[in-house]
């Protein structure tokens, strides 16, 4: 039972920073990419949280990193819409 709990499940929103160690870049860079338009996906607001969806970033990484303009365009659709 303590394996069970001692395994956390990968997180589905992520902060800067964690996204920032999920592409293996810094912090100021991730704001960089976000700035110039070369990341892709969207902000999460949760509050005054800023969060990403850790899937979508793998996703937008499956898919060769596109532009955020192209990503958006042709991103897979969630929930069907």
């Amino acid at each position: 039972m303590s394996d069970l709990l001692s395994q956390s499940p990968a997180p589905i929103a992520v902060s800067h920073d964690q996204a920032a160690r999920m592409l293996n870049v810094s912090r100021a860079h991730l704001f960089h990419l976000r700035a110039s338009g070369k990341f892709g996906p969207r902000i999460l607001r949760l509050g005054k949280s800023v969060r990403f969806s850790s899937q979508e970033i793998v996703a937008w990484l499956a898919a060769g990193a596109p532009p955020a303009d192209r990503w958006q365009a042709t991103k897979p659709r969630e929930g069907g819409r």
